[in-house]
């Protein structure tokens, strides 16, 4: 039993390699939860086990802050994707960030061949790993909210204002605090 659902479960893998958008739709539409949870747990591990070996200290590859991370981005886009009129579930949209996450995998594989393959090398593989789940992102987003290419991006790219209208806030945050205490103009 425990071995069909392995093998079913590298079935989708395989399948989503060969079939990205069929796959990434029967993966939301069935809310795969539990085995992107998996995905996503396994991934986490191993950035973990990558930083310890390449004795790595980022803030951001810890296990909380990778789980944070992948909550805060999957909460954003289904907000942005409910204000441009989508109705899908939060659980379907994390199984398919979680299941977007897949080729950090190889990422990872190339982190750990630094000394055999080169820095420029892992960076190439890095850049391509993180276009392909870029792609599978996307792919997620308009499978479980039925959008057009163009709408998933729009629902996607909402993340990248979000330090911009911080950014904004804080500058005129400051600015006005400067004004009322006769910091500016005279």
């Amino acid at each position: 039993m425990v071995k069909s659902y392995i093998l079913q479960v590298l079935d989708q893998i395989s399948n989503l390699c060969l079939h990205p958008q069929t796959t990434m739709t029967h993966i939301v539409q069935e809310t795969r939860l539990k085995e992107g949870l998996g995905i996503a747990v396994l991934y986490i591990i191993l950035v973990q086990a990558a930083d310890m070996a390449t004795e790595n200290t980022y803030a951001s590859n810890n296990w909380l802050g990778i789980a944070v991370l992948l909550l805060a981005v999957v909460a954003l886009t289904h907000g942005a994707s409910r204000i441009l009129g989508g109705h899908g579930r939060f659980s379907s949209l994390l199984a398919g960030g979680c299941f977007a996450l897949l080729p950090q995998y190889i990422r990872l594989a190339a982190v750990a061949l630094t000394p055999c393959i080169g820095e420029a090398t892992v960076r190439i593989v890095g850049s391509i790993a993180y276009i392909i789940s870029c792609i599978l992102w996307i792919l997620a987003i308009q499978a479980v909210y039925h959008f057009s290419t163009g709408r998933s991006l729009g629902a996607a790219a909402f993340l990248l204002f979000i330090p911009f209208v911080i950014g904004a806030a804080v500058f005129v945050g400051v600015l006005l605090l400067c004004i009322s205490v006769g910091l500016l103009w005279h």
